[in-house]
Protein backbone atom coordinates (compact mmCIF):
# COMPACT_ATOMS: atom_id res chain seq x y z
CA UNK A 1 0.00 0.00 0.00
CA UNK A 2 1.45 3.33 -0.72
CA UNK A 3 2.11 5.94 1.84
CA UNK A 4 0.02 8.79 1.87
CA UNK A 5 3.06 11.24 1.27
CA UNK A 6 3.01 9.06 -2.02
CA UNK A 7 -0.18 9.33 -2.75
CA UNK A 8 -0.69 13.00 -1.95
CA UNK A 9 1.63 13.65 -5.07
CA UNK A 10 -1.32 12.76 -7.01
CA UNK A 11 -3.64 15.44 -5.66
CA UNK A 12 -1.61 18.25 -7.05
CA UNK A 13 -1.18 19.30 -10.44
CA UNK A 14 1.76 17.26 -12.83
CA UNK A 15 4.90 19.39 -13.04
CA UNK A 16 4.85 18.77 -16.55
CA UNK A 17 1.49 20.28 -17.19
CA UNK A 18 -1.61 18.87 -18.81
CA UNK A 19 -1.17 16.24 -21.17
CA UNK A 20 -2.29 13.41 -22.37
CA UNK A 21 -0.79 9.34 -23.16
CA UNK A 22 -4.16 8.66 -24.57
CA UNK A 23 -3.94 9.92 -28.29
CA UNK A 24 -0.42 7.82 -28.42
CA UNK A 25 -2.33 5.04 -27.30
CA UNK A 26 -4.91 4.92 -29.77
CA UNK A 27 -2.58 6.12 -32.76
CA UNK A 28 -0.24 2.30 -31.50
CA UNK A 29 -3.65 0.52 -31.31
CA UNK A 30 -5.27 1.46 -34.14
CA UNK A 31 -2.23 1.33 -36.35
CA UNK A 32 -1.23 -2.31 -35.13
CA UNK A 33 -4.96 -3.35 -35.49
CA UNK A 34 -5.45 -2.46 -39.12
CA UNK A 35 -2.16 -3.69 -40.21
CA UNK A 36 -3.17 -6.61 -38.92
CA UNK A 37 -6.42 -6.26 -40.27
CA UNK A 38 -4.88 -5.83 -43.57
CA UNK A 39 -2.90 -8.89 -43.44
CA UNK A 40 -5.39 -11.63 -42.04
CA UNK A 41 -7.43 -10.24 -44.86
CA UNK A 42 -5.14 -10.94 -47.68
CA UNK A 43 -4.29 -14.53 -45.98
CA UNK A 44 -8.26 -15.33 -46.11
CA UNK A 45 -8.55 -13.92 -49.49
CA UNK A 46 -5.69 -16.05 -50.73
CA UNK A 47 -6.79 -19.08 -48.87
CA UNK A 48 -10.02 -18.50 -50.11
CA UNK A 49 -9.44 -17.43 -54.11
CA UNK A 50 -6.16 -18.94 -54.54
CA UNK A 51 -5.91 -21.98 -52.66
CA UNK A 52 -9.53 -22.47 -52.50
CA UNK A 53 -10.32 -23.69 -48.55
CA UNK A 54 -9.46 -22.24 -45.47
CA UNK A 55 -8.32 -24.24 -42.39
CA UNK A 56 -7.62 -24.34 -38.97
CA UNK A 57 -4.95 -22.14 -39.16
CA UNK A 58 -7.31 -19.33 -40.53
CA UNK A 59 -9.73 -19.91 -38.00
CA UNK A 60 -7.33 -18.69 -35.18
CA UNK A 61 -5.97 -15.91 -37.12
CA UNK A 62 -9.09 -14.46 -37.85
CA UNK A 63 -10.11 -15.06 -33.85
CA UNK A 64 -6.83 -13.50 -32.58
CA UNK A 65 -7.87 -10.41 -34.78
CA UNK A 66 -11.49 -10.54 -33.30
CA UNK A 67 -10.13 -10.05 -29.91
CA UNK A 68 -7.54 -7.47 -31.22
CA UNK A 69 -10.61 -5.52 -32.44
CA UNK A 70 -12.36 -6.03 -29.33
CA UNK A 71 -9.26 -4.66 -27.64
CA UNK A 72 -8.48 -1.42 -29.60
CA UNK A 73 -12.34 -0.89 -28.99
CA UNK A 74 -12.66 -0.97 -25.63
CA UNK A 75 -9.17 1.03 -25.36
CA UNK A 76 -11.02 3.45 -27.14
CA UNK A 77 -13.37 3.75 -25.29
CA UNK A 78 -11.39 4.25 -22.02
CA UNK A 79 -9.56 7.02 -23.56
CA UNK A 80 -12.74 9.14 -24.16
CA UNK A 81 -13.10 8.49 -19.89
CA UNK A 82 -9.81 9.24 -19.14
CA UNK A 83 -7.12 6.38 -19.31
CA UNK A 84 -3.52 8.79 -20.15
CA UNK A 85 -4.47 11.43 -18.16
CA UNK A 86 -2.80 12.22 -15.24
CA UNK A 87 -5.30 10.83 -12.24
CA UNK A 88 -5.62 15.22 -10.72
CA UNK A 89 -7.75 16.28 -13.72
CA UNK A 90 -10.04 13.20 -13.66
CA UNK A 91 -13.23 13.41 -11.69
CA UNK A 92 -14.05 10.13 -9.26
CA UNK A 93 -16.40 8.92 -12.17
CA UNK A 94 -14.02 9.06 -14.74
CA UNK A 95 -11.25 7.35 -13.10
CA UNK A 96 -13.18 4.50 -12.12
CA UNK A 97 -14.76 4.13 -15.92
CA UNK A 98 -11.39 4.75 -17.33
CA UNK A 99 -9.78 1.98 -14.92
CA UNK A 100 -12.99 -0.31 -15.25
CA UNK A 101 -12.35 -0.49 -19.35
CA UNK A 102 -8.41 -0.98 -18.70
CA UNK A 103 -8.84 -3.94 -16.53
CA UNK A 104 -11.39 -5.02 -19.60
CA UNK A 105 -9.40 -4.81 -22.20
CA UNK A 106 -6.10 -6.71 -20.74
CA UNK A 107 -7.76 -10.16 -21.11
CA UNK A 108 -8.53 -9.27 -24.86
CA UNK A 109 -5.35 -8.70 -25.75
CA UNK A 110 -3.86 -11.00 -23.88
CA UNK A 111 -5.44 -13.63 -26.01
CA UNK A 112 -5.34 -12.05 -29.41
CA UNK A 113 -1.26 -12.27 -28.53
CA UNK A 114 -1.76 -16.30 -27.85
CA UNK A 115 -4.24 -17.13 -30.78
CA UNK A 116 -1.73 -16.41 -33.35
CA UNK A 117 0.80 -18.66 -32.30
CA UNK A 118 -1.05 -21.95 -32.52
CA UNK A 119 -2.10 -20.58 -35.84
CA UNK A 120 1.31 -20.40 -36.79
CA UNK A 121 2.28 -24.20 -35.37
CA UNK A 122 -0.43 -25.27 -37.54
CA UNK A 123 0.71 -23.74 -40.65
CA UNK A 124 4.04 -24.83 -39.97
CA UNK A 125 2.92 -28.55 -39.33
CA UNK A 126 1.14 -28.99 -42.75
CA UNK A 127 4.39 -27.03 -44.30
CA UNK A 128 6.58 -29.06 -42.89
CA UNK A 129 5.67 -32.15 -42.12
CA UNK A 130 7.79 -32.70 -38.81
CA UNK A 131 9.16 -35.43 -36.67
CA UNK A 132 7.21 -36.73 -33.13
CA UNK A 133 9.61 -34.57 -31.03
CA UNK A 134 9.25 -31.83 -33.13
CA UNK A 135 5.62 -31.92 -33.51
CA UNK A 136 5.09 -31.90 -29.80
CA UNK A 137 7.18 -28.77 -29.52
CA UNK A 138 5.39 -27.18 -32.13
CA UNK A 139 2.34 -27.64 -30.84
CA UNK A 140 3.24 -28.00 -27.04
CA UNK A 141 4.85 -24.32 -27.21
CA UNK A 142 1.64 -22.05 -28.59
CA UNK A 143 -0.57 -24.01 -27.07
CA UNK A 144 1.49 -23.27 -23.61
CA UNK A 145 0.99 -19.65 -24.51
CA UNK A 146 -2.48 -20.12 -24.85
CA UNK A 147 -2.92 -21.48 -21.49
CA UNK A 148 -0.96 -18.77 -19.56
CA UNK A 149 -2.57 -16.23 -21.19
CA UNK A 150 -6.41 -17.67 -20.49
CA UNK A 151 -4.90 -18.39 -16.52
CA UNK A 152 -3.70 -14.19 -16.51
CA UNK A 153 -7.38 -13.52 -18.33
CA UNK A 154 -9.24 -15.11 -15.21
CA UNK A 155 -6.39 -14.02 -12.64
CA UNK A 156 -7.37 -10.24 -13.88
CA UNK A 157 -11.04 -10.74 -13.22
CA UNK A 158 -10.70 -12.90 -9.72
CA UNK A 159 -7.49 -10.80 -8.71
CA UNK A 160 -9.87 -8.87 -6.13
CA UNK A 161 -13.13 -9.99 -4.43
CA UNK A 162 -15.30 -8.25 -5.27
CA UNK A 163 -13.54 -7.13 -8.28
CA UNK A 164 -15.50 -3.68 -8.37
CA UNK A 165 -12.31 -3.14 -5.72
CA UNK A 166 -10.14 -2.48 -8.45
CA UNK A 167 -11.68 0.63 -10.09
CA UNK A 168 -14.03 1.93 -6.86
CA UNK A 169 -12.13 2.95 -3.88
CA UNK A 170 -14.94 3.01 -1.64
CA UNK A 171 -15.55 -0.83 -1.91
CA UNK A 172 -13.60 -2.54 0.46
CA UNK A 173 -11.24 -5.96 -1.26
CA UNK A 174 -9.51 -8.49 -0.42
CA UNK A 175 -6.43 -8.96 -3.30
CA UNK A 176 -3.78 -11.32 -4.08
CA UNK A 177 -0.29 -10.28 -3.89
CA UNK A 178 0.06 -7.14 -6.28
CA UNK A 179 3.97 -9.36 -6.60
CA UNK A 180 2.11 -12.27 -7.84
CA UNK A 181 -0.24 -10.98 -10.27
CA UNK A 182 2.60 -8.59 -11.77
CA UNK A 183 5.03 -11.83 -11.80
CA UNK A 184 2.25 -13.94 -14.03
CA UNK A 185 1.93 -10.42 -16.16
CA UNK A 186 5.50 -10.32 -16.88
CA UNK A 187 6.10 -14.46 -17.29
CA UNK A 188 2.45 -14.17 -19.86
CA UNK A 189 4.22 -11.24 -21.53
CA UNK A 190 7.76 -11.34 -20.97
CA UNK A 191 9.88 -7.81 -20.05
Amino acid sequence: MASPAAALQYMRPPANGRHSTGPGMLAIAWIFTGVSAVVVSLKIWTRVKIIGHTGLDDFFTVLALVFLLAFASVITVSVSKGLGQHIYYLTPAALEASVKLAIISNPLVFMAGAWPNLSVAISLNRILVPRQWQLILLYGIPTLQCIVALICSIITYIQCVPLEGLWDPRVSQKCLPAEVVVGLLYFNGGE
